[in-house]
């Protein structure tokens, strides 16, 4: 498998002036490997630290955080040279050993020679259990779960990817490559992003299998709640995840407590969502009350919504089934396979611009926009459609309410690429491309 991330790695590695790098991301996004593919392709040699397997090389970050006496030590348990020219030096699981996080600090400040890189799924939850988080002594980097570009370079589908990535015109995609699109669309609205679901897709072909390695994800996930929170904290914590289907499935998708449980008050839950969101299992995507810029201005911080991190454990604990998702227009499904497919393209923008949108919604009469991004200082509203259904009444209404600020929206649909006025329709499997479609659109718009 390939991820994009390593190319943000590689120029971290070409910086000279460098500082200790952290890779966040919920677990088994594939950090681990990420880390260990860069530096064996990248360096000459690695020392590998992982503080849940190796409590024994805790100790050496429990005295003073002198850099030479921990590389000496170091050194000494892995019975290896630690060239600072030559190695790289991993850190893995670092938020079982909070002084190993603070010493990041001491290596920012006191010693440019050796390159460290950490990884770890709960470093905000280490924080707040006394260690010292190295604000501003750091690089951060996020790895989301694979894209869908990802997997169809996972699926040796080089030629088809390569075609996409050579779109420079808002033209439709031929016939045969779209529906070769769709159908491993609806592959990818299964296995999802997570590696080792793809990987077991790639090995089986057999979606069952992935199922069953998505299930026992998840019951990874609950156990990761035991073995870090006290037992009201867990049963919270697990209300919360285990309402998200329910709560995706309404016709208004924004969170409800009492959907969890009756007389259900927020003061009770709001911590429980934090933690959720800290650990990257889900995303919290809060209302916007207007169209001004920045648009963080306006976000209503009562009003929100969650939505799963990656697809593939959405459509798990939706229990749909392939079969289920291709069929079209059926009436039964419809929220599920909306809500499935508004993730899809939640999940693919917040990996794309590294930045959260928010939503926009009225009442009285009531409409709702799924989406708004700001992108070069413009916000564009987007709307999401599971199917080939275009109707956008709701993008109408905000572009009346918005008549001044709103150069583009957008509608991701199944229906090919087209620029109907300012409204782009957008492939939903060309999520991935969405910057460059907006640009290309922006183009045209300012030209007539």
């Amino acid at each position: 498998m390939q991820r994009v991330l390593i190319n943000k790695l590689i120029e971290w590695k070409n910086n000279n002036n460098f500082k200790p790098l952290i890779l966040e991301g919920a677990r088994q996004v594939g950090k681990t490997w990420l880390i260990l593919e860069f530096s064996k392709k990248h360096f000459d040699d690695y020392i590998y630290i992982n503080f849940e397997s190796d409590s024994l090389v805790k100790s050496i970050f429990n005295d003073d955080l002198k850099i030479d006496k921990i590389i000496e030590q170091l050194s000494i348990h892995y019975n290896k040279e630690i060239d600072p020219n030559k190695t790289i030096i991993i850190l893995d699981e670092i938020q079982e050993c909070s002084r190993a996080l603070t010493s990041l600090k001491y290596f920012c400040e006191h010693n440019i020679k050796y390159r460290l890189i950490a990884s770890g799924s709960l470093l905000r939850i280490a924080s707040n259990k006394g260690s010292s988080f190295p604000v501003g002594k750091i690089e951060l980097l996020h790895l989301y779960p694979m894209t869908f570009s990802e997997f169809l370079l996972a699926n040796n589908e080089e030629k088809l990817l390569n075609y996409l990535n050579t779109i420079n015109s808002i033209e439709k995609i031929p016939e045969l490559s779209f529906n070769k699109l769709k159908s491993y669309l609806e592959i990818y609205y299964i296995t999802g992003g997570m590696p080792e679901s793809i990987k077991t897709y790639l090995e089986t072909k057999d979606l069952e299998k992935v199922q069953k390695v998505l299930s026992t994800l998840i019951l990874f996930y609950k156990r990761d709640f035991i073995k870090y929170l006290d037992g009201k904290d867990i049963n919270r914590i697990n209300t919360v995840f285990e309402s998200l289907p329910t709560q995706l499935s309404k016709k208004n998708k924004k969170f409800s407590f009492k959907v969890m449980k009756e007389n259900a008050r927020a003061r009770e839950y709001i911590d429980s969502i934090q933690w959720l969101t800290d650990i990257h299992l889900i995303y919290k995507i809060y209302k916007n009350n207007a169209a001004g810029l920045p648009i963080k201005n306006y976000q209503d911080n009562n009003s929100f919504k969650l939505y799963m991190c990656d697809i593939g454990l959405l459509n798990n604990m939706f229990n749909v089934s392939i079969d289920t998702l291709s069929k079209e227009n059926n009436e039964k499904i419809a929220y599920f396979k909306g809500s499935i497919t508004d993730n899809f393209i939640l999940q693919s923008l917040i990996n794309l611009f590294d930045q959260k949108p928010y939503y926009w919604s009225i009442l009285n009469p009531s409409h709702e926009v799924d989406f708004l991004i700001e992108y070069k200082n413009n916000i564009i509203p987007i709307e999401v459609k599971s199917n080939e259904n275009i109707k956008s009444k709701s993008l109408n209404v905000y572009k009346e309410k918005y008549k001044t600020t709103t150069i583009l929206r957008i509608r991701f649909s199944m229906q090919n690429i087209c620029l109907d006025g300012d409204v782009l329709n957008i492939p939903i499997f060309l999520v991935d491309k969405t910057n460059i479609l907006i640009d290309l659109a922006l183009n045209l718009l300012k030209s007539n």
